[in-house]
């Protein structure tokens, strides 16, 4: 499950068998203006015009696929919905979280990441980082019992965090990949700040955007 909300909130999103890939600036904490970071991804042609009655989607761009490398033969990617209920698409999604703490995602293919000090699975980390979600709620490794910053966990590209994320839409994790200059791109246009990639698969991970 993709935790998105307090533990009451109703999780309106069902499970789903394709997967997402997420871009992200490397500090988690960074919140980008809408507006600059579309133009640009608009100029880079990997986005395209807004997807009616989606808030915030936007159709690939003519040059997707060449910033987006897909891995083994030509894939059979579909970029047209087949009703307007589908999401099963290849397309993009911004999300912006102006909450108390950047956006948690995780999802079935999510694995335990480990403690930066002693180097053991962190295990209970669902909870964990549900509670740090919810009210910030300090972390500390079960095993070594040091103190833990979740913004500097490693999940090894199976979850992430961050207040400002893209979303592309039907890609199943290692299937696809952003090459290097479109990372570089996004970090020379804003503030110069690293960017990263990480894959969700096994629910359908939509973050609400808070602004």
């Amino acid at each position: 499950m993709i935790y998105h909300g307090p533990p009451d909130h109703p999780d309106p999103y069902p499970t789903m068998s394709t997967g997402q890939l997420y871009l992200c600036p490397a500090e988690p904490d960074l919140l980008l203006p809408a507006e600059p970071l579309l133009d640009l991804l608009q100029a880079l042609q990997l986005c395209a015009e807004p997807l009616s009655g989606r808030d915030q989607a936007y159709a690939v761009g003519t040059d997707f696929m060449h910033w987006i490398s897909f891995t083994g033969c030509s894939p059979l990617i579909r970029f047209s919905p087949e009703s307007d209920q589908d999401r099963d698409f290849c397309h993009l999604r911004l999300h912006r979280i102006s909450g108390p703490r950047p956006q948690f995602l995780y999802a079935s293919n999510s694995r335990p990441p480990a403690c930066p000090q002693c180097r053991k699975g962190l295990s209970g980390w669902l909870p964990l980082m549900q509670r740090w979600q919810l009210d910030g709620s300090a972390l500390a490794c079960p095993h070594c019992a040091s103190h833990i910053d979740p913004r500097r966990l490693n999940w090894q590209r199976q979850a992430g965090m961050g207040r400002t994320l893209l979303e592309i839409f039907n890609i199943f994790p290692g299937e696809a990949r952003p090459l290097p200059g479109l990372l570089e791109q996004l970090g020379k246009h804003h503030s110069g700040q690293a960017w990263r990639y990480f894959y969700l698969q096994g629910t359908e991970p939509l973050a609400e955007i808070q602004g």
